[in-house]
């Protein structure tokens, strides 16, 4: 693989685009196993879906390296990320006068 030319900078940076989405839409789609029935949810979701990957397709290609720091940063981001969906999806999705 890395003898066709592929650096071990963009294997990184693949490779963090897949965890940085696994692990926060992962977890935001598992806990929001209440709402999977609902058309709204997944729309709500393909949007921020589409978001993050905009996002990060417009920053980590400019980025020489991505060293420790940069990762620092971007689970930070990440971690603030996930909070906005879950607020964001009861803000959206919670109708008050449904009963649980």
């Amino acid at each position: 693989m890395f003898a066709a030319g592929l650096s071990w900078d963009v294997f990184y940076k693949y490779v963090g685009l897949i965890i940085f989405i696994f692990v926060p839409f992962g977890y935001f789609i598992s806990d929001s196993r209440t709402f999977w029935k609902k058309k709204t949810f997944w729309a709500f979701l393909v949007a921020c879906l589409s978001v993050h990957c905009a996002v990060w397709a417009a920053i980590i290609p400019p980025l020489d390296s991505l060293n420790v720091f940069w990762l620092l940063i971007i689970a930070f981001a990440i971690s603030i990320e996930l909070v906005a969906l879950l607020f964001l999806r009861n803000l959206l999705l919670l109708n008050p006068h449904e009963k649980s």
